[in-house]
């Protein structure tokens, strides 16, 4: 009775963790209010990026006055989407960075939040520029290369 009472509890709590992650597309399929918003400052530069489903806003100062802004091309949003949707949502801030370089002035600061409206979800990971965590890193790279900021 004890080992079968033992199998099922582990059983119960194996299939409970693996059904505890978040994913975009079981919650909003489509995500088209979503907004991936990149930022790389130290403290002297501030450069952010808000990525949209058909614009690409650039801010390059802390007050956000001058900016600039460029669309997006259908296929870079659809592939932001799906990448988006490999990541779990409820482990996202809580993703370590790879290094700390950023806390030495060695390295910008990095940080990555991703907005979703329709059900008023944000959430943030912050890392050294350059150096995201492995989980994020596809994404993060994606939105560098269509938004024209440089890695490093």
């Amino acid at each position: 009775m004890k080992y079968l009472i033992t199998i099922f509890c582990l059983t119960l709590l194996n299939t409970d963790c693996a059904s505890n992650k978040v994913r975009v597309g079981a919650l909003f399929p489509e995500a088209e209010n979503t907004v991936f918003i990149y930022k790389k400052y130290s403290r002297g530069f501030y450069n952010e990026f808000h990525i949209e489903k058909e614009k690409i806003t650039s801010y390059l100062n802390y007050k956000k006055t001058k900016f600039s802004e460029k669309s997006i091309e259908k296929k870079d949003w659809k592939y932001c989407l799906k990448l988006l949707n490999n990541i779990d949502l409820k482990g996202f801030p809580y993703l370590e960075a790879p290094s700390n370089l950023r806390q030495t002035d060695r390295a910008l600061h990095g940080a990555l939040s991703i907005e979703i409206f329709e059900k008023d979800f944000t959430t943030s990971c912050h890392f050294d520029h350059g150096n995201p965590p492995e989980k994020i890193k596809a994404l993060v790279e994606h939105l560098l290369h269509i938004s024209g900021a440089e890695t490093r």
